[in-house]
């Protein structure tokens, strides 16, 4: 936390930029090569390890999911929003139905949540570096 918020975005972008068709390939074989896929639900899913242990924040974009385009039968849906999230330090980053705007959902302990605003909000108004 003694980084300012500028330089995660620079860390998210350069990880971004690595999402490439290889690196995608890549990633597949070795799913596709495990023989016990309990190991990654583990990871994914941070079972056992509860409320208060993990001291990082994943952030995952969902915004460009063609959602609001589907048709289910009684109309356009009215929001996107992941089944599950239960494990300290999940946030989703997702369209507004509208389109117009986005929606965070966030697993964090609610002592926390101040801490976060905090640091966030001091970030945008005082920013260490540029974008």
């Amino acid at each position: 936390m003694g980084k300012p918020l500028g330089y995660a975005v620079g860390r998210v972008r350069e990880a971004v930029e690595k999402m490439n068709d290889e690196y995608v390939r890549s990633a597949l074989d070795y799913v596709g090569s495990l023989e016990d896929m309990d190991l990654l639900r583990d990871v994914f899913y941070n079972s056992g390890g509860g409320k208060g242990r993990e001291p990082n924040l994943y952030v995952v974009g969902w915004t460009n999911f063609a959602y609001l385009e589907t048709d289910f039968g009684w109309g356009k849906p009215l929001c996107l929003l992941p089944g599950n999230i239960n494990s300290d330090g999940k946030a989703f980053l997702l369209d507004t139905a509208t389109g117009d705007g986005f929606v965070v959902a966030v697993c964090l302990q609610a002592s926390l949540i101040d801490h976060l605003n905090k640091l966030f909000y001091e970030d945008i108004e005082n920013p260490a570096s540029k974008l």
